[in-house]
């Protein structure tokens, strides 16, 4: 039986996705290889121009969720020890509908016990209003966390605190370990976020001490990163996010990295009433997952990178539709069930 009628056969028997390959004598000449192997008997071969065959052997993948990230991660090695270069191509409208679409709530020193519980009761309530799609997370005050938790027990909303101690356990009076959060039922932490930067002197070192923490523990890290509006105005807006980015999330591994949020915090529109555009958001969302992808190849596309300044009903799906925007971590406006299931509907 010829190779095309094998795969044929066993691809209809097995049901997978097929991507055809069509002509292209610009191809190098593996690919050309590869598609004459796989072509119809009725397809005339095909040649490049003169391209060196370095000899690589052919390797047909089949994958699935459960194990892409093994075979992007085989398909790196392959190409570094065959000395071969990888061309990015943008298809961000495909990447962007696989990532998850967040939006996490930020309640910040608000909202007693009761009024946390009926918070968090009532977003339940509107939940099935808003897409499936959509993942909600609230983070309220430490004092709460418990019993938010329980309220929102059985429903798909998830549960984060925001922040976490830099040690395990000790003589750290009035600190609240990521073991405590995480025997509570949280999934999420909020890590790096600016008042915490601002007000409490938290630096990279600090930060990738509460990382260590977190991922010993379980906790998906929504770790934040943003410019002041002094460092915006000098131009430094992405020199800034990089080293952000560099000086902790570089060192996670890949299986870490692969359950990490990103929000991008615009310091200066944070409480302010002002609000980057969407054209702004993207700029540097886009920016910020190309610096992921320096370190972490392919898998940089599918981390979340969240919007998080002043981030309200009026512009969510404006700021949502941009290509690397995959939802936001909302302030204000989390603290009213009405206003926040609303932004979830921007998407």
């Amino acid at each position: 039986m010829h190779l095309y009628d094998f795969l044929q056969n066993l691809m209809l028997e097995e049901g997978w996705n097929v991507l055809p390959l069509s002509e292209c004598r610009r191809s190098n000449q593996r690919i050309i290889d590869l598609y004459c192997k796989l072509k119809s008997k009725d397809v005339p071969p095909i040649t490049s121009h003169g391209v060196e065959d370095k000899g690589v052997p052919i390797v047909v993948y089949k994958y699935d969720d459960d194990n892409v990230r093994g075979i992007i991660r085989d398909f790196y090695q392959v190409c570094d020890e065959n000395e071969l270069r990888i061309i990015y191509i943008k298809t961000h409208k495909n990447l962007k509908k696989m990532r998850k679409k967040i939006v996490a709530g930020n309640w910040k020193m608000n909202t007693l016990p009761a009024e946390g519980v009926e918070l968090a009761k009532n977003v339940v309530a509107g939940r099935g209003e808003v897409c499936e799609c959509v993942n909600f997370i609230v983070c309220p005050p430490f004092t709460h966390l418990s019993q938010v938790v329980e309220a929102v027990k059985g429903s798909s909303i998830a549960v984060g605190a925001q922040d976490c101690a830099t040690g395990a356990k000790g003589a750290y009076t009035g600190e609240i370990a990521a073991s405590m959060i995480a025997a509570l039922g949280c999934e999420y932490v909020i890590l790096g976020h600016s008042e915490r930067r601002q007000y409490y002197g938290e630096t990279s070192e600090t930060l990738n001490k509460k990382m260590v923490q977190a991922y010993a523990n379980g906790l998906k890290p929504i770790y934040c990163v943003g410019e002041s509006l002094e460092e915006r105005k000098a131009g430094k807006h992405f020199d800034v996010c990089k080293a952000q980015i560099e000086e902790v999330v570089f060192n996670l591994t890949e299986e870490q990295f692969a359950n990490l949020v990103i929000a991008y915090e615009p310091v200066w529109a944070i409480g302010t009433g002002e609000t980057a555009t969407a054209e702004q958001a993207q700029e540097i969302h886009a920016y910020i997952r190309e610096v992921l992808a320096s370190k972490f190849g392919a898998a940089a596309a599918e981390c979340p990178i969240l919007y998080g300044g002043s981030c309200k009903p009026s512009n969510a799906a404006e700021i949502f539709a941009k290509e690397d925007v995959d939802g936001g971590l909302i302030g204000g406006a989390a603290l009213k069930a009405e206003d926040f299931l609303a932004i979830g509907k921007g998407f």
